[in-house]
């Protein structure tokens, strides 16, 4: 898998990164390993907060827009509709992010 995005959070030392292994574009792909992680640069871990093909990510459109809001991780890739999660419920359950509807901001 490859990076195609990250933010910064400076306050609380954490790192996230959208990871892909899509190269294609225009087509939706159900074995796409898409995947949002975070670095604690702390306590050196690493956790998976969100994971599946309906993150629908692609090496070709970067994630260029993220925003961290109190608890709330926004971005927009400029492909898929911006979407957000709540990092705290993520961490907590990283399986309760299982579909398109749960991240969308656009309802």
């Amino acid at each position: 898998m490859r990076s195609i995005g990250f933010y910064v959070d400076e306050l609380n030392n954490k790192i996230y990164v959208f990871l892909t292994d899509n190269t294609q574009s225009t087509q939706y792909f159900d074995d796409a390993n898409n995947a949002i992680a975070y670095y604690d640069t702390i306590n050196d871990t690493v956790a998976l907060l969100a994971s599946g093909a309906f993150l629908n990510f692609s090496q070709l459109f970067p994630i260029t827009g993220v925003n961290l809001l109190e608890n709330l991780l926004f971005f927009t890739d400029n492909y898929n509709q911006p979407r957000r999660i709540n990092v705290d419920r993520a961490f907590s359950d990283p399986l309760f992010y299982n579909n398109e509807d749960l991240i969308s901001v656009a309802k």
